[in-house]
């Protein structure tokens, strides 16, 4: 099921929690594109929701609402404001609210993993406005916060709903600083993970309190941040910053860049233990987990050559324990973006090329899905005068029966 010549925003949350409405971007012209919502209520009929207003860009999905809320950005060039709107998806068009603007040439933003405080800045300042969105239609500022924010270094981030992670740069390191935001009119600061930044990025495995920061050399250092006021350092692992997941309570799977999927128990972080390993036929870009944790979706380098741009994604099951099953169920060749979506339907957008622009498809996560997607809507069968010479001793059918 096409979604016309577009494709999936680069964002971190495209598509809304529940799995309905999808991020999609197309080139209008030259200087412009064009931001667009679809409704993916009925997956064989994808209908186009709504089309942003000129000059605003979607940039992710609110986390953990019950009524899908779209973050948007406006800027214009040398206008030097910015301005952040919520858009509420209910019955009908979308409604929004009261803009949250911000005077600075670029800007930075962050959301609780509650949805509920969205935090923004200006890029190379010292500063972070908190804003409360529980009424997405009237959004209040509840207090700034003293912390830099610079996009060479990592942006701001939270851990869970109330603990917010910057970044603070001394002469020979960088630094993760928590703060406690159990009341968010007075944040605190919390513990401090040092060198933190200093591998560029982070994750955060919520149900253990482990964050895991990425090092210099191709380790990930583990933290137990239970105690955001003293987290406590644990051991590091050798792995690489291509992905790392978790995989059942108390497992890690870490990449390396050879194909190779490394198995940990971290239940205890001062003393992890290798479990197992995995060996893949082709180096791997990238890996991420399903919405409903039953799928890894790994991006393999096909010719070995892990910057080449040639990419091939596969979608492989996984066990109650967390082991995966080879072979992989599916894989997509010449693909250059692809989303599994959350809900029960089972679904993935697909970001492929048809005559050199990229289109969005909605395709079905498993191969069968996948060939009766393609029998309704592209059925393609030998004509019976075809048939005949090609097959005299079978009756003819239709190839998608």
């Amino acid at each position: 099921m096409p979604m016309g010549p577009a494709s999936v925003t680069e964002s971190r949350a495209p598509v809304s929690p529940d799995g309905r409405y999808l991020l999609t971007e197309a080139i209008a012209d030259e200087y412009t594109s064009l931001h667009r919502v679809w409704d993916l209520a009925d997956p064989a009929r994808p209908r186009l929701a709504f089309t942003l207003p000129q000059l605003w860009e979607a940039r992710y999905f609110l986390p953990d609402r019950k009524r899908p809320v779209l973050v948007a950005h406006w800027w214009k060039n040398g206008s030097g404001t910015h301005l952040f709107r919520l858009w509420e998806f209910t019955a009908g068009r979308p409604r929004h609210g009261r803009d949250i603007p911000i005077t600075a040439p670029d800007a930075v933003t962050a959301v609780s993993s509650d949805g509920r405080l969205f935090a923004v800045g200006a890029v190379g300042g010292s500063r972070l406005g908190l804003w409360g969105v529980d009424d997405v239609h009237h959004p209040v500022r509840r207090s700034v916060i003293d912390a830099p924010t610079d996009l060479q270094h990592r942006q701001p981030w939270f851990l869970d709903d109330h603990t917010l992670v910057t970044t603070e740069t001394h002469a020979d390191r960088r630094d993760l600083r928590l703060w406690d935001l159990t009341d968010p009119s007075d944040p605190r600061k919390a513990g401090v993970i040092p060198g933190g930044a200093d591998g560029g990025g982070a994750g955060y495995l919520r149900p253990q309190h482990v964050l895991i920061a990425e090092s210099p050399g191709e380790t990930l250092q583990l933290w137990n941040v239970r105690d955001r006021d003293h987290p406590a350092k644990g051991r590091r692992l050798h792995a690489t910053s291509l992905g790392y997941h978790p995989v059942g309570r108390g497992r890690l799977a870490t990449v390396l860049r050879d194909g190779t999927i490394l198995f940990w128990d971290i239940s205890d972080v001062g003393h992890p233990r290798r479990a197992e390993t995995l060996r893949l036929d082709h180096a791997v870009r990238s890996m991420t987990v399903t919405p409903d944790g039953r799928h890894i979706v790994t991006g393999m380098a096909v010719d070995d050559r892990l910057y080449s741009g040639t990419e091939e994604f596969r979608i492989w099951a996984t066990g109650p324990d967390g082991r995966w099953r080879t072979p992989a169920e599916t894989s997509l060749a010449g693909v250059s973006d692809m989303q599994v979506l959350p809900g029960d339907n089972s679904r993935m957008a697909v970001v492929g090329k048809v005559d050199d622009e990229k289109w969005t498809f909605l395709l079905g996560l498993g191969s069968d899905r996948i060939y009766d997607d393609l029998g309704l809507t592209h059925p393609v069968s030998v004509p019976a005068a075809q048939w005949r010479t090609l097959f005299p001793h079978l009756a003819h059918r239709p190839s998608c029966d």
